[in-house]
């Protein structure tokens, strides 16, 4: 079973100098999130930051569907400044405070399994990206490290009422800062069964408590803050499928990096390629073989339960409620998870295939490092601010904007802030096409009465969303080139696009 063995951990690790390699893995995690910090926002970040500078924050917070605990947290982290950089550092704190924590919780069981765990959390890109975001998603991983760290101490004292205290508390604020906060309960309480040794020693009453008050707190802003949440049929997300979850995988993993390397590899050192290749694919096989056969399941094991059962809930739920396993909401299972590839590692008995295992991670941590450095942290998940900076360019004083849908008006108004707002069409997701004209001879005869030149911009934001309702997008196009011909200027970067069309005589639109 997985108890504390008292002093064992360091006796196991005799000759690692922990004390030396800790904080050098530390600081390699903070190196890498504070690169990168003014790569532009994406729309969920724009959402954040909309939601703590509008005077109405209360209403902003009671409209979206996270929890209220974040938002306040920036808000009043905000009020030092409020720059895209300084916003940033509040979730590179967390995720410097989750690298800590984590070491610190596994360091308990091995020191080896610690630092193991500590480098593969450092420079995994898909938990490097979400140190920076500005949103909820780090600050709630931070806080699945804590529960996890008062739920070992719970399972090697069960006697003690501090342990089950600091958990309920932890566990109650993971639910107002996520509404999937709530689904660490149980995965927390098979980490704590399974990993006391004597289970008459189990303290049910207490757990029964410590689970009361984060439920009743989950219960509470569901059922009163929010004032409204979405329905399955207006939902984003995908349903479950085993494609999306192969891809979940390789994006939370980093598999795209290993990837990308390759092609690298392919295109500057073609000699090497093939060597590159069978060396990741020959280590990770054994590293493979290493975790699966000769780590002790028997002290790791409820680890792995507590990550499965994390991942599970995702699914089923999905499957049978509303949608919602994708890349970040995944992510609480991965605390655990790294806990029980740190420890299958450090107990594997044959010294070359621990050699062999270890030399691995650092190699892959190194190739997500390198990835990170010269390119992940400088590429912004979205280009608003290069889209904007096209749109301000070629704006002129009569021309209009048409958003589709109309939440991409807000990222381009955050970066273009002098886009005049009677210029500006946004429209949503599902539009009836003549309303859309309706709009757009309203602001062409009345905001630019008069003017016989003008210029109508068509900006997209292409999503799942989009896609679903491709075809009112397809009409505006085709309205636009009724009045005004063929778009004499077009650009595409990433999910976004302008489309430019210029118009000499408005006595064309019918």
């Amino acid at each position: 079973m997985m108890t504390n063995t008292g002093n064992s951990p360091n006796k196991e690790s005799t000759g690692i100098p922990y004390k030396y390699l800790m904080p050098g893995i530390l600081c390699f995690g903070i190196i890498l999130r504070l690169m990168g910090l003014n790569k532009g926002i994406w729309l969920d970040e724009y959402f954040t930051i909309d939601i703590i500078t509008r005077n109405d924050f209360l209403e902003s917070m009671r409209s979206d569907t996270h929890p209220p605990l974040y938002y306040i947290l920036v808000k009043l982290w905000s009020q030092i400044d409020i720059s895209e950089q300084f916003l940033r550092l509040l979730s590179v704190i967390f995720g410097i405070g989750t690298i800590i924590i984590t070491m610190r919780w596994v360091k308990r069981y091995s020191l080896l399994a610690s630092l193991i765990a500590g480098l593969l959390y450092s420079a995994i890109p898909m938990l490097i990206r979400y140190s920076q975001e500005i949103r909820d998603y780090q600050l709630l991983l931070l806080l699945t490290a804590c529960t996890f760290i008062y739920a070992s101490r719970i399972a090697a004292s069960p006697q003690k009422l501090s342990g089950y205290v600091w958990l309920s508390l932890c566990l109650s604020i993971a639910a107002l800062t996520h509404l999937i906060g709530v689904m660490l309960i149980i995965p927390v309480l098979l980490f704590i069964i399974l990993s006391t040794a004597d289970k008459r020693n189990i303290q049910w009453s207490n757990l029964i408590m410590t689970i009361t008050l984060p439920s009743i707190t989950f219960l509470l802003e569901y059922l009163f803050f929010f004032k409204h949440l979405p329905e399955k049929s207006s939902w984003w997300m995908p349903p479950v499928s085993f494609q999306l979850i192969f891809g979940t995988a390789k994006q939370v993993f980093g598999i795209s990096y290993l990837l990308d390397a390759s092609e690298l590899f392919q295109k500057y050192f073609p000699i090497l390629a093939s060597s590159y290749i069978v060396c990741i694919v020959s280590l990770a096989t054994v590293t493979l073989a290493g975790i699966i056969f000769f780590g002790n399941w028997r002290q790791s094991y409820p680890l792995f339960i507590a990550a499965a059962c994390y991942w599970l809930e995702m699914i089923l739920y999905s499957a049978f409620v509303t949608p919602i396993f994708w890349y970040r909401t995944v992510l609480p299972g991965i605390i655990p998870f790294l806990g029980f590839i740190g420890i299958q590692l450090a107990t594997i008995r044959l010294k070359w295939l621990k050699t062999a295992s270890i030399s691995f991670i650092i190699i892959i941590s190194i190739i997500f490092a390198s990835g990170w450095v010269v390119r992940g942290a400088w590429l912004p998940y979205e280009n608003w601010r290069e889209t904007a900076g096209v749109l301000k360019t070629r704006w002129y004083k009569n021309d209009i904007a048409i958003f589709y849908p109309k939440s991409a008006s807000g990222p381009i108004r955050y970066y273009f802030t002098d886009l005049p707002a009677d210029s500006v069409i946004p429209v949503p997701i599902g539009e009836e096409i003549s309303e859309v004209e309706r709009n757009i001879q309203d602001c062409i005869h009345t905001a630019h009465a008069g003017q016989n030149k003008y210029g109508i911009f068509l900006v997209c934001r292409s999503s799942r969303a989009f896609e679903r309702d491709k075809g009112t997008y397809n009409k505006i196009s085709a309205y636009l080139e009724s009045i005004c011909g063929q778009p004499g200027f077009t650009r595409q970067s990433g999910n976004l696009s302008i489309l430019e069309y210029r118009c000499r005589n408005r006595e064309s639109i019918k």
